[in-house]
């Protein structure tokens, strides 16, 4: 484990070294970005929030939200909720038609939800960060602690995002269920997305199809109902 665990390092290691060589030859979000994950899997927040922060300015309008989501990301891994905060709503301010203000809304209704238990927002915080850079058996683990919490809602919606990822469906589907027998009043409607999403998968599609339709009478307005009608008008084709 031990090896394994040095020979992963080295890679992203040399990976960061040919990142850098090609940021400083060809500026690009998408290397700056990929970068920005190194440091990430690293758990070096302190050069990831400098290199984006360095590029803050430096990309066309189009590309600037992406690199204001990942500085709020960043401050939110590593427990800085005010910076976090303050970065999110920057980016809804000036760019409020785009598709990542409304991961910026979400990220900041999680911080609203969960930040009276300032320990399990920081848990979440750090576990949603594994998720996000592949480190999928350390983000189980720290999820599964917190299913008790204030950040429960958030901890199951990820595990099963997690394992979807991982292929496994029938774990996907347990992790939304109890999240509905145990925080039957949660808002976390993406989690609902998802098990209408896997529904569909699985070739549930009536299930699905319920479970959009009674989304769309709950939050009729709200962008999730937008999102659930165009899943409708696909035919649940995923």
């Amino acid at each position: 484990m031990i090896l394994l665990c040095l020979l992963i390092s080295t890679i992203i290691e040399s990976t960061v070294d040919s990142l850098e060589m090609e940021l400083t030859r060809n500026p690009q979000l998408e290397t700056v970005l990929a970068l920005n994950m190194c440091y990430l899997k690293m758990g070096d927040y302190e050069h990831a929030i400098q290199l984006l922060k360095e590029y803050e300015t430096t990309f066309t309008v189009i590309e600037i939200p992406g690199i204001l989501s990942a500085l709020g990301d960043d401050y939110f891994f590593c427990g800085k909720m005010l910076e976090a905060r303050e970065t999110y709503l920057k980016l809804v301010a000036r760019f409020p038609q785009s598709n990542i203000a409304n991961d910026a809304l979400e990220r900041l209704s999680l911080i609203e939800r969960v930040r009276k238990d300032t320990l399990s927002l920081k848990r979440l915080a750090l576990a949603i960060c594994l998720y996000e850079t592949e480190q999928f058996n350390s983000a189980q683990e720290s999820l599964k602690q917190l299913l008790k919490s204030a950040a429960g809602p958030y901890a199951y919606y990820y595990l099963a995002l997690l394992y979807r990822k991982k292929d496994d469906l029938s774990l996907a589907v347990s992790a939304l269920e109890e999240l509905e027998h145990f925080f039957a009043e949660h808002e976390v409607h993406n989690a609902t997305l998802l098990r209408a999403e896997i529904n569909a998968q699985l070739n549930k599609k009536e299930e699905a199809q319920k479970i959009l339709e009674d989304l769309i009478v709950k939050e009729p307005t709200s962008i999730y109902a937008v999102r659930a009608r165009q899943m409708l008008g696909s035919g649940l084709d995923f």
